[in-house]
This record gives C-alpha cells, sequence and structure tokens, in this order.
C-alpha cells in the first residue's frame, strides 16, 4: 500500500490539543477524587486517582510524538467547566463525558495518520486485535507451502478472476508464503537489541523516532536480512503451490510483461523428471544443480552479511 503524504503541521496542532485535553484531565480526576464522599469512597477515589494518573502519562506520550516532529508542545491546559455537582453520578458523568471528547481526538489524530506515517503507527497499544495478528503470523509459519497455493487458487484465481500461469499471481503466492517468515526474523532481531541501547539513547536527548531508526534499526539489520534472504531462498524451491496455480505452462520465449504466460525452474525440473525421453534426463540435473547452487550462494550471503554487521554486547 502506497504511504501518503502526511500534513505534519495539522498532526502537530492535534498532538497539541490531545496533550492540553489531557493535563485538563489530570486536574479535572485529581479534583473530583477530592469532591467524593459517602460509603464507597475509597474504590472511586482510587479509581479517579489512576485515572489523573494516566492521562498524566497520556499526555506525555503525545508531548514525545510532538517533539519527534519536531512541533513545540503546548504550556496551556484545556478549559475546564466546572458544575458544582459533586455527586457520585454527577462526578462519574462528568468523566464519562471527558472520556468521549477524548476518544473523539484520538480518532481525528488516527484519520490524519493512517497510511500516512509508519511512525505514529508504531505506537499501536496492544489488545486483543494485534494479539490475534501475532497469532495467526506464528501458525502462518508452520502452514504447508501447498495451502498457499490452495488459497490463491481459491482466491486469487477463482475470486479475483487474474490469469492463470502468470509470475504476478505465482508473485503474490511466495510473497504470502514468505511473509511470516520474514516477520518472525525481523521481530527476533528487533528484540534481540539490548534494553540499554533505547535506554541510552533515549537518556542523551533522542526521540523515540530517532532512538529507533538510528540505534535499534542498525543492530536489528543483520537479523533482519538474514530472515528475508532466507525467505527467498525458500520460495526459490518451492514447487507445490506454483502447480496448484497452474504455472506449468510451455513457454517457448522470455514473459514481456507480469501477465503473460510463465514458468519457473522447480516446477520445470518436476516435469523434466516426468518426462520419459532420455533428453530431459541431463535437464533435469542441470536444473537441480542450478537450484542448489543459487540456494547455497543466497544462504551463504545471509551468513556473510551477518558476519559483517553483527555486533556483539
Amino acid at each position: 500500500m502506497e504511504m501518503k503524504q502526511m500534513d505534519t503541521n495539522q498532526v502537530c496542532d492535534i498532538l497539541n490539543e490531545i496533550m492540553e485535553y489531557e493535563l485538563a484531565g489530570v486536574v479535572r480526576y485529581t479534583h473530583s477524587s477530592m469532591m467524593v464522599s459517602g460509603p464507597y469512597r475509597i474504590p472511586i477515589v482510587e479509581f479517579l486517582q489512576a485515572q489523573a494518573n494516566e492521562s498524566l502519562v497520556h499526555a506525555q506520550e503525545a508531548g514525545e510524538l510532538l517533539s519527534g516532529l519536531e512541533g513545540h508542545p503546548s504550556q496551556k491546559i484545556a478549559e475546564i467547566e466546572e458544575t458544582h455537582q459533586h455527586s457520585i453520578k454527577d462526578i462519574l458523568q462528568e468523566s464519562l463525558d471527558h472520556e468521549l471528547h477524548a476518544l473523539s481526538l484520538y480518532k481525528k489524530l488516527l484519520g490524519n495518520v493512517a497510511d500516512r506515517s509508519i511512525y505514529l503507527e508504531e505506537y499501536a497499544p496492544k489488545n486483543r486485535l494485534t494479539e490475534i495478528i501475532e497469532v495467526n503470523i506464528n501458525n502462518l509459519a508452520a502452514v504447508p507451502s501447498i495451502i498457499f497455493g490452495l488459497l490463491g487458487l481459491a482466491v486469487i484465481l477463482n475470486f479475483f478472476g487474474l490469469p492463470r500461469s502468470t509470475p504476478l499471481v505465482g508473485g503474490i503466492v511466495l510473497s504470502l508464503m514468505t511473509l511470516p517468515t520474514i516477520i518472525i526474523a525481523c521481530r527476533a532481531s528487533l528484540k534481540a537489541v539490548p534494553p540499554s541501547i533505547r535506554e541510552g539513547a533515549l537518556a542523551m536527548g533522542a526521540s523515540k523516532m530517532q532512538t529507533i531508526l538510528h540505534h535499534v534499526l542498525p543492530l536489528a539489520m543483520p537479523g533482519t536480512l538474514t530472515g528475508t534472504i532466507i525467505g527467498l531462498a525458500q520460495a526459490l524451491g518451492e514447487t507445490a503451490p506454483l502447480l496448484m496455480i497452474g504455472m506449468f505452462a510451455f513457454v517457448v520465449d522470455i514473459p514481456a510483461g507480469p501477465l503473460e504466460s510463465a514458468t519457473a525452474l522447480p516446477v520445470q525440473v518436476y516435469l523434466w523428471a516426468e518426462s520419459s525421453e532420455r533428453g530431459y534426463v541431463e535437464l533435469t540435473a542441470a536444473g537441480i544443480m542450478m537450484i542448489l547452487i543459487f540456494m547455497a550462494l543466497m544462504n551463504s550471503f545471509a551468513i556473510i552479511l551477518r558476519k559483517k554487521f553483527e555486533r556483539r554486547w
């Protein structure tokens, strides 16, 4: 998906508005906690005080994002309406109204950064949706390759109607198959970066984005490159998913585009091995040797890159 251009000034204004409103929430919840009375005072006070602390954390996070975008954090707080109604029902109703307005501000922010800034979207909260995505990625890495071929046959060919035996369909299927492997390798390399690297960068005044780009990603690059090359080597030797999407056409010339009929070397080896003519024995052996040589070269390249960029702590 193509990333759109983000209006930095507009995003900074929204972040300032969020920060001012969250700071006003600190005052509102602290004031409300002091006005609670009655037999259920203690749990309600603890709840309101926790909300005040949470609002302060949210304001600080908005300020961090603002500074990372080279904006200027505001020193104001949003206007607080005093109703002089201090019953438990009124306090909880005011708290609910405050949270609903805060949600509208965050929705406004997401509307301005969706598909525009990886930087802001990296701060997605840990919730049920992200947990489901994480579990599915881990499960997809163990799915047999022929299942991805069935997926390409059912969805890409039958549902979307793309032509059979084309490089575009084969590339989509193999990309879906190797993506979980690459994602898992990338996540593992990011987790392997010591927390002290991040903490040291933040202590020296770097923003979260600067810490990620200048410190975390360069140190995680060897593992990421290794996972990518291993994923490509895995896709190179796959035959089953390509057979499922019909990528075994007889091709006499180089395809001129991604929607013209094509084939792949592993599929050709499979077809040559079934041929009874004697001449195909040499072709089969030559094709197998080419695949093995290419896979050995790619894995060696991955080892060289890892050794070149690897750092020990």
